[in-house]
């Protein structure tokens, strides 16, 4: 997903502060699926960027609405921070409301074992196929946005983060010599 980051960048450059570092796991691969989804390239290679550059470059509609998905996905990641530094507040205040996100966690992820559970063991009645399907995607994502807030990042993104970082170039002092672990 590397190489995606420098496009996602030139597009919208307030996204970087979300593509380093805890948490940013889940914010390259929503801009790798928006990426692909409106250019209909494969952002995991340097040939997919390459090819939804050149998309963006022939259709400047393209390049508006990627920018808006973009913004749409920044958005989202600093309303998750916001979220964390608020709990955080929270319970640094002992206020009971600190409870809050855990509780609707822990409500989001037995509704979640319930309906699969139930989905899985029971018949659906048929024409209910579609709405059993639609909840079971809903609660899945909402699964996955609770294992986010409380786990955050993995050990994948820590390790791209130091792979970025070491392959850096060294910026020169300012006497104009190269730091000594660069």
């Amino acid at each position: 997903m590397l190489p995606l980051i420098p496009l996602a960048i030139s597009l919208v450059p307030t996204i970087g502060r979300w593509l380093f570092g805890k948490g940013s796991e889940p914010v390259i691969q929503n801009i790798a699926d928006a990426i692909q989804q409106v250019t209909r390239s494969d952002p995991s290679t340097q040939a997919g960027v390459a090819a939804a550059q050149a998309a963006i470059d022939a259709k400047p509609e393209l390049k508006l609405q990627l920018q808006g998905v973009l913004a749409a996905i920044e958005t989202d990641a600093a309303d998750v921070a916001d979220a964390r530094k608020r709990t955080l507040a929270l319970v640094a205040a002992h206020s009971r409301m600190s409870w809050a996100p855990a509780i609707v966690s822990v409500v989001v992820l037995c509704g979640f074992i319930a309906t699969l559970i139930a989905a899985l063991t029971r018949s659906i009645p048929t024409g209910n196929e579609t709405m059993v399907n639609m909840v079971i995607g809903t609660l899945t994502m909402m699964a996955g946005s609770v294992v986010t807030y409380w786990v955050g990042s993995s050990s994948g993104s820590a390790q791209k983060t130091a792979l970025l970082y070491a392959s850096q170039p060294a910026t020169p002092q300012p006497n104009g010599r190269t730091p000594p672990n660069a």
